[in-house]
């Protein structure tokens, strides 16, 4: 594993925490480290196999 895939394992682990207390998708993207929204949800979603959102709900 290298260290930009451990990173991004560890950031999204972080994401799983912080969307199962029901922190803005938005928030939690910007806070660990994405451009984007677009950017964590497409990563989270191929991580996860549902959306941000879905997992949320979930």
């Amino acid at each position: 594993m290298t260290p930009q895939q451990w990173l991004l394992t560890r950031r999204l682990a972080k994401a799983k925490e912080l969307l199962k207390k029901g922190n803005s998708i938005t928030q939690i993207g910007f806070d660990l480290g994405f451009n984007h929204t677009s950017q964590f949800s497409r990563t989270s979603k191929n991580a996860f196999g549902i959306s941000p959102k879905a997992y949320q709900k979930n």
